[in-house]
């Protein structure tokens, strides 16, 4: 399996450490975006970073895992994205917009997704394991067999959901809306608590 980082300069964004040198693509990308920005700066920064994720899926070879973690991607609209195989293990993604994207095969474990929209989203075989996504929409997506082990799915929306085969082991599930949820060969445990 071929493991793809892409490092290119081309950013607004500066380094601290050393002021006249642009930020690789992938640090941007880990930056958060400050908070005393004006909101067409905040917007423009969005922007920036959706044009980056962009690029680096197409230049990703085909079947090959893309390297995304620790990035913060928090309140960034990448709806319809294929992000499959993707690794973004212990990123920020708080408010993404992430409706109808592939992620399947994706490792989003150890990630904050509280009020993320991943609405229609496939996650088949995605591990999502130790993370938060509290408060998320997850109306009618597809988690066929993803791992949700010790994950915080409280208050979170998941009507009409294909969770065939999921992993809840001591996943938080209160007040979740299971409402017309198909559940099937699902697993939990005596530590998993139910809404």
């Amino acid at each position: 399996m071929t493991v793809l980082s892409i490092n290119t300069t081309n950013s607004v964004f500066r380094s601290t450490d050393t002021p006249s040198e642009p930020l690789s693509d992938l640090d941007i990308l880990r930056q958060v975006i400050p908070d005393n920005c004006s909101l067409d700066d905040k917007k423009d920064l969005r922007q920036q970073k959706c044009d980056i994720v962009d690029k680096f899926i197409k230049e990703r070879r085909a079947d090959s895992t893309l390297d995304l973690t620790k990035v913060s991607l928090g309140s960034i609209d990448l709806s319809g994205i294929d992000l499959h195989k993707v690794n973004m293990k212990h990123s920020k993604m708080s408010m993404v917009n992430l409706e109808s994207a592939n992620l399947e095969h994706a490792k989003l474990n150890i990630i904050t997704m509280s009020h993320a929209n991943l609405a229609n989203t496939s996650l088949k075989w995605a591990d999502l394991s130790h993370s938060n996504l509290s408060e998320a929409c997850l109306i009618s997506a597809n988690l066929f067999n993803a791992k949700l082990e010790k994950t915080n799915l409280r208050n979170a929306k998941l009507e009409f959901a294909y969770l065939n085969g999921v992993n809840f082991n001591h996943a938080d599930l209160s007040n979740a809306n299971l409402k017309e949820a198909y559940l099937h060969e699902f697993r939990t445990n005596k530590k998993t608590l139910y809404f």
